[in-house]
């Protein structure tokens, strides 16, 4: 678990940004009564957490980009995979229900 403390701060940023917009549109979701909102917010939890996974780095230099990226990453790649299929799934399932049938 050594590279767990390298980009801590980027992790944790992103970890807080994906479970915030998750909780706040399910508190919105389910305050309004609309259920594609709040499995919208559902799907984000699992984006804050694949992204504190493999963080988003933006002070590496570009050349260098893919060999940091790669060196900040942490946990299996199915499992990163799997949280992000879950999410996009969630949010598109949250999409359609909001959008087309408004609920």
């Amino acid at each position: 678990m050594k590279t767990l403390p390298t980009h801590f701060a980027t992790r944790v940023i992103w970890l807080l940004s994906g479970v915030g917009i998750g909780v706040t549109s399910i508190v919105d979701g389910v305050c309004a009564d609309l259920l594609g909102q709040s499995i919208s917010g559902v799907g984000m939890a699992p984006f804050g957490v694949a992204w504190f996974m493999q963080p988003v780095l933006f002070k590496a230099p570009l050349a260098d980009l893919a060999i940091h990226a790669q060196e900040a990453v942490i946990g299996p790649a199915k499992l990163r995979t799997g949280l992000l299929f879950a999410a996009m799934a969630c949010l598109l399932v949250g999409m359609i229900l909001r959008y087309a049938f408004h609920i």
